[in-house]
């Protein structure tokens, strides 16, 4: 691509519509570019890797330089706190009313700017979660 601009003139980034820049097409597909990259880049040790059969773990000593002292955090402590201020503005209360929350029946809605309105259920989304893809749904997977 050339650009021919006065030589008094500097160049800016909204001068350049962003059509020119990056395709629309090559911008949506970068996520299956970059895994085919690491594919290609990962596949020597690949091979070498299945040609060893059975590879035995990596020895390693530990560094006292880089061991944590502190005490382990309680389990409790561990186990009830967070930021979800649902169940109300305390610390300690989504712990203590969160079991109130209906899980079932429990419905997502998709609609508003898509192609294919639907509403799912929440077994069909567990269910459909083993199918899919190893960690459910992606909120930015794009596809038919």
């Amino acid at each position: 691509m050339l650009i021919k601009r006065d030589s008094d003139k500097k160049l800016r980034g909204e001068d350049i519509p962003a059509g020119e820049i990056t395709e629309h097409g090559m911008y949506l597909n970068r996520r299956a570019f970059m895994t085919g990259v690491a594919a290609l880049a990962l596949a020597p040790w690949g091979r070498e890797a299945a040609a060893q059969g059975n590879l035995q773990p990596l020895q390693a000593t530990k560094n006292s330089a880089f061991q944590v002292q502190d005490a382990l955090t309680p389990y409790k402590s561990v186990t009830t706190y967070n930021n979800f201020y649902e169940f109300g503005t305390d610390k300690g209360d989504p712990a203590a009313h969160g079991a109130s929350l209906k899980t079932r029946p429990w419905t997502l809605q998709v609609d508003g700017l898509c192609a294919k309105p639907k509403t799912f259920d929440i077994e069909e989304l567990l269910s459909s979660r083993s199918r899919s893809e190893p960690t459910g749904f992606a909120a930015s997977r794009r596809g038919p």
